[in-house]
């Protein structure tokens, strides 16, 4: 598998784990894919065709749609 479909299928995973809760101790061992697949959700977000400056709020407004909390968007935006 190659990066590129390893980066699609991380991103893919945890778009369909957003929905499970959030307790269940099996997802603890996804922690590591689950902070990659949101940042590579985020990424994707900040990627455009021309060059932008981002603001802090444009940036909340990217991490909510990628299901990262807002007290861990400074993390992910540094990832």
């Amino acid at each position: 598998m190659d990066n590129l479909e390893k980066g699609s299928w991380i991103i893919n995973t945890i778009k369909h784990t957003t929905g499970v809760r959030t307790d269940t101790v099996e997802l603890n061992d996804l922690e590591v894919t689950e902070r990659a697949g949101k940042s590579g959700i985020l990424l994707g977000k900040l990627l455009v065709d021309k060059q932008e400056i981002i603001t802090g709020k444009k940036l909340s407004v990217f991490a909510r749609t990628a299901n990262i909390s807002p007290d861990a968007v400074k993390t992910y935006a540094e990832i």
